[in-house]
């Protein structure tokens, strides 16, 4: 049977207090967010002051960078970041919003609006692929689901969530603003200078402490079935231990004190030194891709660290260790 919306609250008379409460904690990362766009000062709070044709949408969060003006004379276009606080799972997003003046015709305008975007959207999408070459905005772009209040948002992009908001979200608001300007000044140069069709980026993730990264590590191991017996040993002295979280991996427990990296890197210098590798130089991007640290994070930058550990009494320690075992071989 279902329910009315009548009969949904009788039975369920406490949703909406519930549904208030975790909308404003789940709330509080995207706010905390767009605070620092005022430096994370409350009093300045109203500088976010959300609003369309001096509307008040207050349970909006907006920043914006300069307005442009279309020469038309009834169409501009604002660059914003915006989060609307009751719908923590939409996150923060930016991008542009087209305006129509009132009294003019919105359809028409946002037909305009449309034939611009699809004129920009190529450029727009190249320059900051080379602003940002960590990140592709090939399929960052998205369109909007309305165009009421005589507002049409030409593009939007969602903020993820490990992207800091002023280095990237109002950087590339203000780089999106460079461009729009440029056009409105230039529009025939984008016309005549089509950029040639390109295919997105294929994005093939790299990941760590999967069966396939052992089994790389094992192909830069001169004596497979003698290192996966060194890792036993290792196992039964409890300076490593397989972690249940990972199809692959160990964790690195040491011995008392030694437990850092160093003491690691010292471990495998020594098994190089004994003939363990293939090549001279160390498989250590496999090798992070295989153990973790003491406190079961995935090291970083274990070669770079190598070569900044000297020998000393960490090395006469694991020396001394691995010598006992190393002898049953």
């Amino acid at each position: 049977m279902i329910l009315s919306p009548t009969e949904y609250k009788k039975k369920f008379p406490d949703d909406e207090k519930f549904r208030e409460r975790y909308t404003t904690q789940s709330s509080k990362f995207y706010r905390d967010k767009m605070m620092d766009l005022v430096g994370g000062k409350e009093e300045r709070l109203s500088e976010l002051r959300g609003y369309v044709h001096d509307v008040e949408l207050p349970n909006h969060l907006m920043y914006r960078v300069d307005t442009l003006y279309n020469p038309d004379g009834y169409r501009f276009y604002e660059f914003l970041i915006e989060y609307n606080v009751n719908k923590p799972a939409e996150g923060i997003y930016y991008g542009c919003r087209g305006l129509t003046k009132e009294g003019f015709d919105h359809d028409h305008a946002v037909k305009l609006f449309q034939q611009e975007w699809n004129e920009i959207e190529d450029r727009l999408r190249q320059v900051l692929n080379n602003i940002f070459p960590e990140k592709d905005f090939s399929n960052r772009f998205k369109m909007t689901d309305n165009a009421n209040t005589n507002t049409y948002w030409l593009f939007w992009i969602s903020l993820y969530d490990d992207e800091d908001i002023k280095e990237v979200g109002l950087a590339a608001t203000r780089i999106i603003r460079d461009v729009f300007k440029y056009y409105l000044r230039n529009r025939e140069w984008f016309t005549d200078h089509p950029l040639p069709e390109s295919n997105p980026k294929t994005i093939v993730p790299k990941t760590a402490f999967y069966n396939k990264n052992y089994e790389a590590l094992l192909e830069e191991v001169k004596d497979k079935e003698k290192f996966k017996k060194i890792l036993l040993h290792f196992e039964e002295e409890g300076w490593i231990e397989v972690s249940p979280f990972y199809e692959k991996a160990w964790i690195f427990n040491g011995t008392g004190e030694h437990r850092q990296n160093v003491d690691f890197i010292q471990i495998i210098k020594i098994l190089q030194e004994k003939g363990f590798f293939l090549k001279k130089n160390i498989p250590w991007t496999l090798i992070q891709a295989t153990f973790l640290n003491s406190d079961g994070y995935a090291s970083e930058n274990l070669r770079q660290q190598s070569i900044q550990t000297i020998k000393g009494e960490t090395e006469k320690f694991w020396k001394n260790k691995l010598d006992r075992i190393l002898q049953e071989f």
